[in-house]
């Protein structure tokens, strides 16, 4: 009620842009994590493997969306004014330029554990299940 329609909107630009690094760094790094898995003898091409190289997909992938969570946060929990816009922030790249020049650039990493004890266990389930699936599918016939 307060900020009507565009309220509905507020940080959308900070999320996308966190949802393209969290898909971009698992997609790109599952791969890479499984094949180390495998070649380096840890695990095989098994559940325990998709296992591991999945948890640490999850941490590269919290790694790099980190920073953009802590912006998402500040730029969409900023006060607005009477026209919608933010009191503290021009947009995403001022949150971050000003968030690096009065904390420092560790400060983009805040809330570090949490996001992953979130997001590791949805990467986790992700490719396990995808991996199932496709060896379902292979053996089926239908791969």
């Amino acid at each position: 009620r307060e900020e009507g329609a565009a309220g509905l909107y507020k940080g959308v630009g900070p999320t996308v842009q966190r949802a393209s690094l969290v898909a971009g760094a698992e997609l790109a790094t599952y791969d890479i994590f499984k094949q180390w898995v495998i070649n380096s003898g840890v695990a095989g091409d098994t559940l325990f493997g998709h296992f591991l190289a999945s948890l640490c997909a999850g941490f590269v992938s919290t790694v790099v969306s980190s920073p953009a969570d802590v912006v998402k946060s500040r730029v969409m929990s900023q006060p607005t004014d009477a026209r919608g816009r933010g009191l503290h922030y021009r947009g995403a790249v001022d949150c971050l330029q000003q968030t690096v020049r009065q904390e420092g650039a560790a400060s983009l990493w805040k809330g570090f554990w949490p996001n992953f004890m979130r997001l590791g266990p949805n990467v986790v389930v992700l490719f396990v299940v995808y991996e199932q699936l496709r060896a379902a599918f292979v053996a089926a016939g239908w791969l």
